[in-house]
Parts: structure tokens; sequence; C-alpha cells
């Protein structure tokens, strides 16, 4: 077995961590939100929640993609 299948297999395997993760990306999400709902336009806050939400947005959707080509890989013979 090369070592990238020991590795997707080891990232498969962590699958609970993923919904960790997870979870951790939707109360960030939820900060931000009050953020630009309370937040005063132009302010240093308002900055700083973009700044967030791009960070929020691109872990997601490298967690997604992760989670899912590992459990692709699992599922091939």
């Amino acid at each position: 077995m090369s070592w990238r299948d020991e590795f997707w297999t080891l990232v498969y395997e962590s699958r609970e961590y993923f919904r960790l993760l997870w979870a951790f990306l939707v109360l960030m999400m939820l900060l931000s939100a009050i953020t630009f709902a309370f937040g005063q336009p132009g302010t240093e806050s308002r900055a700083i929640a973009y700044v967030n939400l791009i960070l929020i947005v691109g872990l997601g959707v490298t967690a997604i993609g992760t989670y899912w080509y590992a459990a692709r890989r699992q599922r091939e013979p």
C-alpha cells in the first residue's frame, strides 16, 4: 500500500473530526453574521468579519472536498 492510500485511509477514518470541524465553522459563521447584522458599515469590526468570512468559506470548502475525496476513494474497489 502506498503512502497516499494510507493517508486517505487515515483521513476517512477521522470522519468524526470533520463533524466537529463543521460544527465549529457553523458557529464561526453565526458569529460573523451577528457582526454583520449589528456592526456599523466601514468599521474595523466589519473588515475583520469579511476576512473571517473568507477564511470560514475557504476552510469549509477544503474540508468538504477532502472528506468527499476520502469517502470516494474508500468506496472504490
